[in-house]
């Protein structure tokens, strides 16, 4: 048990290799021991749990009101500090020239002139280093969820595919026979929702059902999850302290957009690339790439710039 922990542990901390063929070959052996303990279910809601934390703890680093005040912060000094090295060099420079003529500097370029070009400059600085710390968040955060992500499609990946050699049993069929946690009851709700109303009912009697069994993607709960709480914390930011941050959220959203839209397709090739042609008549596999992009108007979760303004992905 211990040796079978310390393997999943492994695998889940280092998601630049967590998707080679040696990788998954470990991983589905660990998956094995768990089954055999009978701890299966367990250890792989544990792991996507530890996925959905690194994801929570990512967006609390960037969507947070000490990080906008930071990013103005750092964008101002260094503005500044550039902005004095260019009036600096444009005043050594017009000196020279005035010496040069035998004129004084001051009468071609008076106090006030240097100042607003000072401005002017400092301004023109101050934006772009802004911007650049604005993506440059944004993309440590999406390179986060990223890898997140990675990790929970290649357990769901192994567990699809993986059956016990004496039972028969799928993995992900034994898995999808336990309780879904607590902490992905909103993802639940949602998805039955979703499920309800292609199933032509009602949203009101969407509770008393089950997720379909066919259908259940760990990937799935963990990305709706995962985009609710987000949604919750964008929408508390957008309150803090009476909308005074309003103007950053919303100046953030460009880079946010930009790095989740890269995000979202380098997640689309990869899970493209990792189904087989055997997954292609598997139910539980089919419809988990589909819902990264689908639009607004289909309840798609983050699924290009319409699905980043959906009701899952704003928390609504």
């Amino acid at each position: 048990r211990q040796a079978a922990a310390g393997l999943m542990n492994e695998l889940q901390t280092h998601p630049t290799t967590s998707g080679t063929a040696t990788s998954l070959t470990r991983l589905g052996a660990t998956l094995q021991v768990y089954f055999h303990l009978g701890e299966l279910p367990d250890a792989s809601w544990k792991a996507i749990s530890s996925a959905l934390a690194m994801t929570e703890k990512a967006s609390s680093q960037l969507f947070h009101p000490t990080a906008l005040k930071k990013m103005r912060e750092a964008a101002q000094a260094e503005a500044k500090a550039l902005a004095e090295e260019e009036s600096t060099k444009n005043k050594e420079g017009k000196s020279a020239d005035g010496d040069s003529k035998g004129k004084p500097t001051e009468s071609r370029l008076d106090t006030r002139q240097r100042k607003k070009q000072y401005e002017s400059t400092y301004q023109r600085l101050y934006h772009r280093k802004l911007r650049e710390k604005r993506a440059a968040a944004a993309s440590k955060w999406s390179t986060s969820i990223s890898d997140a992500a990675s990790r929970v499609w290649n357990l769901h990946r192994v567990l699809a595919r993986r059956n016990d050699p004496v039972t028969r049993k799928n993995f992900l069929a034994v898995v999808s026979e336990s309780s879904v946690p607590k902490e992905f009851g909103g993802a639940e709700g949602r998805l039955l929702e979703v499920q309800h109303r292609n199933m032509g009912g009602d949203d009101s009697r969407s509770g008393k059902m089950a997720l379909n069994k066919a259908n259940f993607s760990l990937f799935s709960l963990f990305w709706v999850q995962m985009s609710i709480g987000l949604g919750g914390r964008i929408q508390r930011l957008l309150k803090y302290d009476n909308g005074t941050l309003e103007g950053d959220v919303a100046a953030l959203y460009p880079a946010v957009r930009s790095a989740s839209l890269s995000m979202v397709s380098e997640l689309y090739d990869i899970m493209q690339m990792g189904l087989s042609s055997s997954d292609a008549g598997d139910a539980s596999m089919s419809g988990i790439t589909s819902s990264m992009m689908v639009s607004s108007s289909s309840g798609g979760v983050m699924g290009g710039s319409a699905g980043l303004e959906d009701a899952v992905f704003l928390g609504g």
